[in-house]
């Protein structure tokens, strides 16, 4: 009886320590990346020069397409894919994510696409090469098990949203004052075309009250820039003190939030040409600045000619051409023609940055 006793307890207990063992957590799956293949972007073709169109009728992009990432181990879920587009532009190389998705391939429409190309600083209407990169992943936030695909290199050429208001593909400043009532949701915007902490555009103060900030949110609860303790230099405490402008007028501004600076001037606006009187490029005619509509305009008899915008009189440090001839306009661009002489309103819209616009309407 003894010995059968024993015996029990011995097996009970050999039943007890397998259950434990077995209760212990799996190793995880060892991954031999050298056994591993890499995703490989299969399209669009290597070389593609693609032309993006802001045209409703055609919103997609070509489709990207990849291989699958094999890790061979049957151990393993599927891995999810990050597309990067690179840019280098000789003085440093900028990566932007187009979409993280477990598919093997990407639908993406023109406007995700040139967005992203606006952002990498690319000029829009001028053909740049960007290359693509696909990486796959099996564990989020872990780089280790990561599979790189080959670059794909494409040429690209951009287009410049002109959908009316800043495109939400800017960054953009607000800058709200005493001259507006100090709410940052309603105030003129500046904005960065490169999303490189570069911001400009024009901001009117019509009267007395030119106190002013400038704001990273439509809100004050993000970032405030103030006075910095000397001119040109600003202060991102919540306490310091509002920037000034001495006098009313129309503004063009440069904000810098790297380097926490800005500058400003003061502007007149006109226009000036072989199609504006005197029609010999001697002498600016004037614009009105149109406090309601925000835009500058002016009614005169124009000749089949040319003509630019200009302020102050003067050619430097930049003056408006339209290089497309397509209501665009570029600083320093191409001489602007009146299609046949006539009376025309001309209006120029400074109001929505970094897409600057104008309008030549014959009466």
């Amino acid at each position: 009886m003894k010995k059968i006793f024993i015996i029990l307890i011995l097996a009970f207990g050999i039943v007890f320590w397998q259950s434990c063992e077995d209760e212990e957590p799996r190793p995880e799956a060892i991954i031999d990346l050298s056994q591993a293949v890499a995703p490989e972007l299969v399209s669009p073709d290597d070389g593609s020069s693609i032309v993006l169109v802001e045209d409703t009728l055609n919103p997609d992009f070509p489709i990207i397409q990849w291989s699958a990432a094999d890790y061979n181990s049957e151990n393993i879920s599927d891995p999810s894919y990050t597309l990067e587009m690179i840019y280098d532009d000789s003085s440093i190389v900028t990566k932007k994510s187009l979409i993280a998705t477990t598919d093997i391939f990407a639908e993406l429409t023109n406007e995700e696409v040139n967005n992203k190309l606006i952002q990498l600083g690319l000029n829009a209407f001028e053909e740049d090469t960007v290359q693509l990169q696909v990486t796959s992943s099996i564990v989020a936030n872990n780089t280790d098990d990561d599979l790189v695909s080959q670059l794909l290199t494409l040429y690209l050429t951009p287009y410049l949203d002109t959908s009316g208001g800043p495109a939400d593909e800017y960054p953009l400043l607000w800058v709200p004052g005493g001259y507006q009532g100090w709410d940052p949701a309603s105030a003129p915007n500046l904005a960065s075309l490169n999303d490189d902490g570069q911001y400009e555009g024009y901001v009117n103060f019509p009267g007395a009250d030119n106190e002013f900030k400038f704001t990273s949110h439509p809100d004050w609860t993000h970032t405030n820039f103030g006075y910095g303790g000397a001119e040109g230099v600003l202060d991102t405490d919540h306490s310091a003190s509002n920037l000034t402008i001495a006098d009313a007028g129309f503004y063009k501004f440069n904000v810098d939030t790297i380097n926490l600076e800005w500058e400003y001037l003061k502007q007149e606006w006109g226009i000036i040409g072989s199609a504006v009187p005197p029609y010999d490029w001697s002498v600016d005619v004037d614009m009105t600045y149109d406090e309601d509509n925000d835009v500058w305009t002016i009614t005169l008899d124009l000749t089949a000619e040319k003509f630019k915008f200009r302020p102050n009189d003067e050619w430097e440090p930049f003056n408006f051409g339209d290089d497309e001839n397509d209501g665009i306009l570029e600083d320093h661009g191409a001489d602007i023609p009146v299609p046949e002489a006539g009376n025309y309103t001309v209006t120029m819209d400074l109001s929505n940055p970094p897409v600057y616009t104008y309008s030549l309407v014959k009466n």
